[in-house]
């Protein structure tokens, strides 16, 4: 299994049965809550179908695999790691900009 937020991802879409995709996030947030999911609210796989004609067996049997608090820490770590990412693009944006600007003050 990949390390990081590759492996985390992984992790969940290997106890979900399905490959690594945006779905597994959705999964990851109906786990990641203190209590249990209800029936009447929609299935996070895109189906449309609510969750108790879909998914909720599945649900119920990953929340007594994995605690709901390891999932929301897993949550937080993957959003963490997209706010490094973003800030630091941004940062190197910001650099090229100045870097661009100095250039056509020297040369013009």
């Amino acid at each position: 299994r990949s390390h990081y937020k590759k492996g985390i991802l992984e992790f969940y879409a290997e106890l979900l049965g399905t490959s690594v995709d945006a779905t597994v996030i959705d999964f990851m947030r109906l786990l990641a809550r203190k209590n249990n999911p209800k029936g009447h609210e929609y299935c996070p796989c895109g189906s449309g179908e609510r969750l108790r004609n879909c998914h909720r067996e599945l649900i119920y049997a990953m929340r007594e695999r994995v605690s709901w608090k390891d999932v929301k820490q897993d949550l937080e770590f993957l959003q963490r790691d997209d706010d490094i990412k973003r800030s630091t693009q941004n940062y190197k944006n910001r650099v090229l900009q100045i870097l661009f600007h100095l250039f056509l003050i020297i040369f013009s």
